[in-house]
């Protein structure tokens, strides 16, 4: 784009462009009270309808891995108890002196460590292939509803879902990885709160399981504060989101390529991806520092202020049995006791780390469950007619149509001035460049071929000893069958394709200007899609206004649908918004 020219007979302003409204979507947490219980009763009940479709029924294979992980975890807490009592016991021995107990103690502890290794390498290893069947289970059937007749087509287009692909792929993912583990992470700590506390009760008496429970009562009250202002579940589903924002311009900067490159929009589209990326870091980064911070007050709660309780427990069988037992006997006691405090303090406070993990599941949840509450929709709910709006008929003009004659005549101006330093430079310096192994490029006023072989990917020679001669302001059409290499000539001269032989010269960059066959809209505003590859602020450095632009759009928009419907500074899903003549406009 030229710069701007200057300014001439005031020009009509648009007619009326319609201010894009949206529907402002209620807030994902609310503070008041009755808020958060309807949130967590839905995430509740969203849970329950995945676990009805993760595990189908009782002779499903993912409930018989089930069993199987909690026959595992059984295990391993049944091991952890008789580790107790034999360390406690070898303990004795040792003070007592009793050597022969002591070692055959220890050759028994060495040889029950070979199942407790088998033991906790199988619980890691069910995990996986749980979330692996989940996952399986859980995207078929999403694929099932989402990936038939048109309805991935309504979920994308009409219905707005965002970034369907995160959600299906990485977030059913994660999500099934997630409660894979929340299952061992509830039901092996259960477990152990329930065994370790009748091991304690019989050593320590009532007192010692009161005091603990007592403590972790009050840890998880202080727990449930400090994740409520957290709000974990938010900042799961927001970073979510970013993430699939950021694979989204990946990927369409993969799915575009070509058209991109003949743009020459590789710097904007870096721009595009650098700007996402640097509100994921920036977003990640603050939910990674709330996570410190929370966990800072977890490893109080859960590990130091436990251990400190716990030594108050630990002291229990000597003040209440001060002359009963032996010295050895207390000993045993001490360190079954410490064991057992040491097992149930880690069985608890991994349940008020679940706290936690509630939350970021809580997050996942909503995003998993939207595309499959809106795949259900599509699969049980026949389509409706479109709400019909009527609109009176009248002859639509444009008010930039007047006077752009003499408009266009100055912009022409501006440009050929704009042309003319171009050239100037140029003359003082041709850049001449020869590639490795291949042709050379040349700069100049005209587009010319001499002697050129344009070569596909494949090594096929698609022309041969191609020369020919395009002068400045000559027409030409290109014409040919199918693989003719008609798109390959255009790949040549935008350097998409590396010259094999011969000398191409051409315009520069800013002279050349390529049309691709299918078009191209960045993710940006209206704005965006005229001065493509361009940016703002290169067009506001280069004197060019809103105004001008909407001359431009007049010419191919005389009716002026697109100036009347949108604004330059609306951000739309363009792809869409558009109509396919719109979108070659």
């Amino acid at each position: 784009q030229p710069a701007r020219p200057s300014d001439t007979a005031a020009a009509a302003s648009s007619s009326s462009s319609s201010s894009s409204s949206s529907s402002s979507s209620p807030s994902l947490a609310s503070d008041g009270t009755g808020e958060k219980r309807r949130g967590s009763g839905q995430f509740f009940q969203r849970l329950q309808a995945i676990f009805r479709i993760l595990v189908p029924s009782y002779l499903s294979k993912e409930f018989s891995i089930v069993l199987f992980l909690s026959a595992l975890l059984i295990a391993r807490t049944m091991l952890s108890v008789y580790l107790s009592d034999l360390i406690g016991t070898n303990i004795k021995h040792l003070v007592t002196k009793k050597w022969s107990k002591a070692l055959r103690g220890s050759l028994t502890f060495f040889l029950v460590s070979f199942p407790g290794a088998v033991i906790n390498s199988l619980i890691k290893h069910t995990s996986h292939i749980l979330a692996l069947k989940f996952r399986c289970r859980l995207s078929l059937h999403i694929n099932e509803s989402y990936i038939k007749g048109v309805n991935f087509y309504s979920a994308c287009n009409l219905r707005g879902m965002s970034d369907v692909d995160q959600r299906v792929t990485q977030d059913v993912q994660v999500f099934c990885e997630e409660i894979a583990d929340m299952y061992s992470a509830v039901f092996k700590p259960l477990l152990d709160i329930v065994l370790f506390t009748n091991q304690l009760g019989r050593v320590t008496g009532w007192q010692g399981p009161v005091l603990m429970y007592s403590y972790f009562a009050l840890s998880a009250w202080i727990k449930k504060i400090v994740n409520s202002k957290a709000r974990f579940s938010k900042l799961v589903s927001q970073e979510s989101q970013l993430e699939g924002k950021h694979r989204a311009a990946h990927q369409r900067l993969i799915t575009n390529s070509e058209e991109v490159a003949f743009y020459g929009g590789s710097t904007r589209e870096r721009t595009l991806i650098q700007d996402v990326l640097r509100k994921l870091y920036q977003f990640s980064k603050w939910h990674r520092n709330v996570r410190a911070l929370v966990g800072v007050g977890d490893q109080l709660l859960v590990k130091y202020w436990a251990s400190l309780a716990g030594y108050f427990v630990m002291w229990v069988p000597i003040l209440l049995n001060p002359s009963d037992k032996s010295t050895s006997e207390l000993t045993r006691d001490y360190v079954r006791v410490s064991r057992y405090l040491e097992n149930l303090a880690s069985a608890v406070g991994n349940l008020v780390l679940v706290i936690n993990q509630l939350a970021t599941v809580a997050g996942r949840t909503k995003r998993v469950s939207e595309i499959l509450e809106l795949v259900h929709e599509l699969e049980t709910q026949p389509r409706t007619p479109f709400t019909r709006r009527e609109f009176e008929s009248t002859e639509k003009t444009n008010p930039y149509l007047e006077g752009i004659d003499e408009w266009l005549a100055e912009w022409e101006q501006c440009s050929n001035s704009e042309r003319l330093a171009r050239k100037a430079r140029m003359k003082m310096h041709k850049p001449t460049r020869t590639l490795p192994g291949g042709g050379t490029y040349e700069q100049g006023e005209i587009i010319e071929f001499r002697d050129v072989d344009i070569v596909s990917p494949e090594g096929s020679v698609l022309a041969k000893d191609l020369s020919f001669k395009v002068e400045a302001q000559q027409n030409v059409m290109i014409t040919g069958p199918n693989g003719a290499g008609k798109s390959s000539l255009f790949r040549v001269i935008g350097e998409l394709w590396p010259l094999s032989c011969g000398t191409v010269v051409k315009p520069s960059s800013q002279d050349l200007l390529f049309v691709p066959q299918k078009p191209y809209l960045v993710d940006g505003t209206l704005r965006d899609q005229i001065i493509y590859p361009d940016s703002a602020a290169t067009m506001a450095n280069r004197g060019v206004t809103d105004d001008d632009l909407a001359h431009l759009l007049a010419l191919v928009d005389p009716a002026n649908d697109i100036l009347s419907t949108w604004s330059f500074d609306d951000d739309k899903d363009w792809f869409r918004a558009f109509s396919g003549g719109q979108k070659q406009r």
